[in-house]
């Protein structure tokens, strides 16, 4: 069996054949390597810092950030900041699996992000757990 895709080629749309997956292959995926993303889990965090406490924030972050990337099961801790609003800042984290989300909560630096966030420095956090749709979703 055979499936159809448009692709677009010098500006017209042609059909190219791709192979079907196997029956219950969906979802199930290998990289390239010796490992796969199959289990892995994506944090996606936006959070807004009291403005008077992003000195202490970035300190404590910096803890968790570079203490994360130490982890076994980690494979990517990146922290951004918005270039228009200096007091709001993303997370983007990837843990080979739920286990290894929970060994990283249980770390000590994540307590200091945990402990700057008890402390009343964050005015607003969001967070989204993801997983990948394949294996070309995460390199």
């Amino acid at each position: 069996m055979r499936r159809m895709l448009f692709v677009p080629a010098a500006n017209a749309f042609h059909l190219r054949q791709f192979p079907a997956l196997p029956v219950g292959t969906a979802g199930t995926f290998r990289s390239s390597g010796t490992s796969s993303t199959s289990a892995a889990i994506a944090i996606l965090v936006d959070v807004e810092i009291k403005h008077d406490r992003v000195e202490e924030f970035l300190e404590a972050m910096k803890v968790d950030a570079e203490g994360s990337r130490e982890e076994k099961g980690c494979m990517r801790f990146d922290v951004f900041r918005d270039k228009e609003k200096p007091n709001r800042f993303f997370f983007y984290e990837v843990y080979k699996d739920s286990d290894a989300v929970a060994a990283h909560k249980a770390t000590n630096h994540f307590k200091v992000w945990s402990d700057f966030k008890v402390s009343g420095g964050v005015l607003s956090q969001t967070s989204t757990k993801a997983d990948f749709p394949g294996d070309w979703g995460f390199k």
